[in-house]
């Protein structure tokens, strides 16, 4: 079975073949990571702000999902590991609110299903 666009972004997120001042990399993982944020806010029907953060020429960027009580954001900036992450949050002017949790890309796999590991932690999260 051929692999969907959404899983060949995550293979790339997880490759850490993203370096600074790579311009087709940034518009490739932002625009994945803007398509992650807006699945995830669909499937559990949060209302919530994406917001896409271009960040400098050094740097991936990151996208952000601010609802009224979850915060998330993916970006490249720690290794190709540990770089979603989640904490809920008191309104959207808060994204301090809870400890951090950390997800894998990998639990990203099979979002365009609403079959994603990250949609559980979310919902486990906000019970």
């Amino acid at each position: 079975m051929a692999k969907s666009s959404h899983d060949r972004w995550i293979d790339y997120c997880q490759s850490g073949k993203f370096r600074g001042y790579d311009e087709d990399g940034k518009k490739l993982f932002l625009a994945g990571a803007r398509r992650a944020a807006n699945l995830i806010n669909k499937a559990l029907d949060l209302g919530a702000d994406v917001r896409v953060c271009r960040g400098g020429v050094a740097v991936s960027g990151e996208v952000d999902l601010h609802g009224d009580d979850i915060y998330l954001s993916l970006g490249l900036g720690c290794g190709p590991d540990l770089q979603v992450l989640i904490r809920r949050c008191n309104g959207r002017k808060n994204s301090t609110g809870g400890p951090n949790n950390w997800a894998r890309w990998e639990d990203l796999r099979g979002l365009e299903r609403g079959e994603a590991r990250i949609l559980d932690i979310i919902r486990a999260l906000r019970r």
